[in-house]
């Protein structure tokens, strides 16, 4: 296959929608020659944050001199940075070797996965004709039954959790952290949980709870804070929660390979609470549930100060707007709801409606027109599930 036919098998296989379980991913790797194996994987789930610690992690171990892959999703701009190499993303031949050696697998073991676990398995398999040093591994969703939970771990990572895919996961936040914890083979570091999840996770295995990040000062470029004996730590990324993300991230690298202040530098990590424009200021945030959402919430009371601001958002019909919509909605003087390009969207109507309740709300057709409205505000706030992203992206960049 080539590329496009790699996306295009990829595509096919979305009609299977999502099916936990690791009986399918089982037999694909088992026919792949076992890739997941030998990774040196540390591998990260829990509801919000992932994605930041994983990237904290990766840059850490990277400014050390190691070699680390990643595998992380959903993407952004393209499917290929979801799969990299010191930051390298995938290139579009080794995408396609990787996706035509999952399909003549799956042809072979009679297997017929789903577009998450082709991704998964391709990852796999690029990933360990690597020969990295380390890999970082994030869920696509919760944990237990996930598909990159077959990968061969040195550490589990388990970021803050809250209620998320409740219609898969389970109603309560123990059945939730139950599912997460079920990466857990002996060490995990944890962020700091309510009493509830922490239970669970210490039924799990070994846990080391990571400590608060403090002494924080908040910039427009830049964050620092201060980490146990550790001080002055900078990152790069914004946002009340990105301290507690690079702390959690401390741990694991001090575990690992000693931390110092300085490995944090250098971090990228698109759409969390990112500024893309000074003057109107433009933020961009992958907020897409209420734990999320409250965080954002945070961050636009933290940044925003007096700004008359306007969001701009769409969201999945599986996520509780309604929450989100109670959430951020006051926080607003007008909100531009847009439809995402998703067969799981929610309609950009419903949407507008429910903050309809809390501020000004009007849809919009698309991501151009609502950009172009709400650039005359003083702050702009674009969140919601990363589909809408990339068109921001283009609009606002170029």
């Amino acid at each position: 296959m080539d590329y496009c036919e790699a996306l295009e098998y990829i595509s096919s296989a979305g009609d299977l929608g999502i099916r936990p379980g690791l009986d399918n991913i089982n037999r694909l790797m088992s026919a792949m020659g076992e890739p997941q194996k030998g990774l040196n994987a540390i591998h990260i789930a829990g509801t919000n944050g992932k994605g930041s610690v994983g990237a904290f992690i990766a840059q850490g171990l990277m400014n050390k001199g190691y070699s680390v892959g990643r595998y992380f999703s959903p993407s952004v701009f393209d499917i290929r940075e979801t799969v990299t190499y010191n930051n390298i993303p995938i290139s579009k031949e080794e995408f396609a070797s990787a996706v035509t050696a999952v399909r003549n697998a799956a042809l072979s073991s009679n297997t017929y996965p789903t577009s998450f676990e082709i991704e998964t398995a391709a990852a796999f398999y690029h990933l360990k004709s690597k020969g990295c040093d380390y890999t970082v591994i994030e869920t696509g969703m919760g944990g237990r039954s996930d598909a990159t939970n077959t990968v061969e771990k040195i550490l589990a990572v388990i970021t803050p959790i809250a209620l998320d895919h409740t219609a898969f996961l389970g109603d309560t936040i123990e059945d939730i952290a139950y599912e997460k914890a079920g990466i857990i083979k002996g060490t995990a570091i944890s962020a700091p949980q309510s009493p509830a999840v922490a239970e669970v996770l210490k039924r799990s295995g070994d846990i080391i709870f990571a400590g608060k990040a403090e002494n924080v000062t908040y910039e427009y470029d830049k964050t620092i804070f201060d980490y146990k004996e550790h001080k002055g730590i900078e990152i790069p990324l914004l946002g009340v929660e990105q301290a507690e993300n690079a702390a959690l991230a401390s741990e694991v690298i001090e575990r690992l390979a000693g931390f110092s202040s300085d490995d944090l530098k250098g971090t990228v990590w698109h759409c969390r609470f990112e500024r893309l424009k000074q003057e109107p200021c433009v933020f961009a945030d992958g907020a897409h549930n209420p734990h999320g959402a409250e965080a954002l919430a945070k961050n636009i009371k933290l940044y925003g100060g007096n700004k008359k601001t306007a969001f701009v958002t769409g969201v999945l019909k599986d996520k509780d707007h309604e929450k989100m919509a109670e959430i951020t909605g006051p926080l607003a003087q007008k909100v531009y709801t847009v439809t995402p390009e998703s067969p799981r969207a929610l309609s950009a109507d419903i949407l507008r409606d429910t903050y309809s309740r809390y501020t000004s709300a009007e849809k919009a057709d698309s991501i151009e027109e609502a950009l172009k409205k709400a650039m005359e505000y003083e702050m702009v706030v674009i969140f919601g599930t990363f589909t809408i992203m990339k068109d921001a992206y283009k609009y606002l960049r170029g």
